[in-house]
């Protein structure tokens, strides 16, 4: 991970944001760990109407998820 976070910046703007870091999860059954980086990906398909991109990962499980946006703490990163 220190490989990882040593290309990656802090930034509080999802809109530049290529990584998230899971801080906590305020439910055990989510599949993610915490104190990992996870590579984010947009679904532009279903971007809200002030053309918004929903953010995802891909889980522990090999599956999408935008469950940690609501049931995590977390911070966000960009590549430098």
């Amino acid at each position: 991970m220190s490989n990882l976070l040593a290309n990656l910046t802090l930034t509080e703007d999802f809109d530049t944001a290529t990584h998230v870091l899971i801080k906590t999860k305020m439910h055990q059954g989510l599949k993610v760990t915490e104190g990992k980086i996870y590579e984010l990906g947009r679904w532009e398909a279903n971007a809200s109407s002030l053309g918004e991109a929903e953010l995802f990962i891909i889980n522990d499980d090999g599956r999408e998820s935008t469950t940690f946006m609501l049931c995590c703490k977390k911070e966000f990163y960009k590549q430098k």
